[in-house]
């Protein structure tokens, strides 16, 4: 299974996502599965692509036409797809992958997770999405999107392909 990963380029203050983020990595190597992302060798993106490199796994890089995300390249890619933009990207990814998993990031990976809430949403498609909580790090997103429910600017049926996740034995319910 192709599974697109949104994660921060950036390297995290919180060293707990790098561990979990490399546990992660390597289960789903272990298992076989095929890892598709902004193909970075920094960050957490960095730590994600070396634990199926170091599994053996292959690496699907999907990179824009950007200066600053083609000068950190991962050298050790399995397969390296170049994009015109950041939208193109997206898109690629989403036709790439079979789930989606988000770990911690930034305006990046909050614009990527909301794109596929919303597919999801209009069912455009129907592939999970689990949002890997690490540290409490999605627990205010987690309170927002209940209030989309709150307030009534979704149906509850509406997001059934979105699972929050706090751990690697959540995430094995699902992979």
């Amino acid at each position: 299974m192709n599974i697109a990963i949104y994660c921060a380029s950036n390297q995290p203050n919180n060293i707990k996502f790098n561990e979990l983020t490399n546990e992660l990595g390597t289960y789903l190597s272990s298992k076989n599965h095929n890892l598709v992302y902004g193909g970075s060798k920094t960050g957490l993106m960095g730590v994600i692509a070396d634990a199926f490199i170091s599994n053996n796994g292959k690496v699907i890089g999907v990179i824009p036409d950007v200066d600053l995300i083609k000068s950190r390249i991962h050298p050790k890619l399995t397969e390296c797809i170049f994009t015109k933009d950041m939208p193109e990207r997206r898109t690629k990814m989403i036709d790439l992958s079979d789930m989606f998993i988000a770990l911690p990031g930034g305006p990046g990976t909050l614009d990527e997770l909301s794109e596929i809430l919303d597919l999801i949403r209009l069912k455009i498609i129907n592939k999970p999405l689990l949002i890997y909580n690490m540290d409490g790090y999605y627990d205010d997103l987690e309170t927002h999107i209940n209030k989309y429910y709150q307030y009534g600017f979704i149906k509850e049926n509406e997001l059934s392909y979105l699972h929050f996740v706090n751990n690697l034995e959540d995430i094995k319910k699902y992979v």
